[in-house]
């Protein structure tokens, strides 16, 4: 089959053309069609109404959990467990003021600790100190992981015992910076033995190694993640139901938002007809919002 292609001559031509008529001509893209066609517009309504009996079940479930981090006080490492989840089910920013107060302890007793010399030998506790302070922009060395090592300076086949400590090491580690040449060692040394140990671990642990070393907290979509971590909480015998529920009508009552959203976004550009008043621009609109 033969294409005629226009010469550079008649392309000069027509846009000599456009210039003496004050037109702008632009070239025809032929995008296809949106796939979404009324979609939002049609099954917008109705389904994705605000539920008050909903939205008071999140204020007892909020109350329960501000509960549950009242207690945890004094405790670090069952305080840090439950703000981990917290930031993990994408339920933190209701508990912001709570969760900087908890930071705050954290890092005053890890400094205190550090002038003591009496920082744990416990992976899990310094590996997740360690990222919730630096996610929260405290200053934290990456010297407390030194003592890990051994005498050749390797670090120590023990922490391969433990598969949920060396997760937590490894997730933290994706907070390093530049020169930080001992997260590199340990970045990777963790990821090949998480590897090597993933066909014969359990759920939900096995799951969430899973999806750590193929995309690391660190760098995901939080509202992804978020979704993707409910899953494994759920599975977790040691979780904490109201905070379960908490994560999952959060969910749900911040989907309903979105999907109002792009519901009153897909009438307003129908209305006004704009697919056809930008011809060159795309119209994907929900690819857009997303």
């Amino acid at each position: 089959m033969t294409h005629n292609a226009a010469s550079p001559s008649q392309n000069s031509s027509t846009e000599m053309d456009g210039r003496r008529t004050g037109e702008v001509i632009r070239r025809s893209a032929n995008y296809h069609p949106s796939v979404w066609d009324d979609f939002f517009i049609v099954s917008g309504p109705g389904r994705m109404e605000p539920n008050p009996d909903v939205e008071m079940r999140v204020r007892v479930l909020k109350s329960e959990v501000q509960m549950m981090l009242k207690n945890a006080t004094n405790k670090p490492l069952e305080e840090m467990i439950l703000i981990d989840a917290l930031q993990r089910l994408g339920v933190a920013y209701l508990f912001e003021n709570e969760i900087n107060e908890a930071l705050q302890s954290v890092y005053a007793e890890h400094v205190n600790c550090n002038i003591n010399n009496g920082v744990t030998d416990d992976l899990y506790t310094v590996a997740l100190s360690f990222r919730l302070l630096r996610q929260q922009g405290y200053h934290i060395s990456s010297d407390v992981f030194k003592k890990f090592k051994d005498e050749k300076g390797e670090f120590k086949t023990m922490l391969t015992n433990d598969a949920r400590a060396l997760l937590c090491f490894y997730e933290a580690l994706h907070l390093r910076v530049k020169e930080e040449d001992i997260l590199e060692e340990a970045l990777t040394f963790s990821t090949k033995h998480l590897k090597s140990m993933l066909p014969y671990l359990n759920a939900p642990l096995a799951q969430q190694v899973k999806n750590s070393l193929e995309t690391p907290l660190h760098k995901g979509m939080p509202r992804l993640e978020a979704r993707r971590y409910i899953s494994v909480y759920e599975a977790d015998v040691a979780r904490h139901a109201s905070l379960l529920e908490l994560a999952k009508l959060d969910f749900n009552l911040l989907q309903a938002l979105h999907q109002r959203e792009i519901s009153d976004i897909s009438r307003w550009w129908k209305e006004i007809n704009l697919a056809s008043k930008l011809p060159f621009a795309r119209d994907r609109l929900a690819e857009v919002c997303v």
